[in-house]
């Protein structure tokens, strides 16, 4: 008897994991607070990198970042072959930026967030958004 899995048409929620990497990035870190969002997002915000702090561009739709205060945090992305997905707001215990964040920890911050992408990455490519007879095929 062949077997065959059909794919879901709808994603579940996938807030488990990524709480748990929230957690370990605000323990690494010693934020105030970490969280998850996925994209898009409603305000730009600058975005950590592992040897720097990148201020965004002008994104249609989104906040300026012109109204960014620090208390909204900066972003540590979450991709996955390229594609955003999300980010984690970091949101530190005092006013900064983000450029006060030691290089080790955020080194080891944005491995967390790469690996969080992969894992929700192929989570996200199990599921099939529409039928054969959407595609036309």
């Amino acid at each position: 008897m062949l077997r065959t899995e059909s794919r879901p048409t709808s994603i579940p929620p996938l807030p488990g994991p990524l709480d748990c990497c929230a957690a370990r990035i605000k323990t690494l870190l010693g934020l105030r607070a970490c969280w998850f969002e996925s994209f898009p997002f409603e305000r730009t915000l600058p975005r950590l990198e592992r040897d720097r702090v990148v201020l965004p561009s002008a994104e249609p739709g989104a906040r300026s970042y012109a109204e960014w205060r620090p208390g909204h945090g900066v972003e540590l992305p979450v991709e996955y072959r390229g594609l955003t997905l999300g980010r984690f707001v970091l949101v530190p215990d005092g006013p900064t930026c983000g450029v006060a964040i030691p290089p080790t920890a955020r080194g080891y911050a944005i491995d967390v967030a790469r690996r969080a992408g992969r894992q929700l990455g192929r989570q996200l490519a199990m599921y099939e958004p529409c039928t054969p007879a959407d595609r036309g095929t």
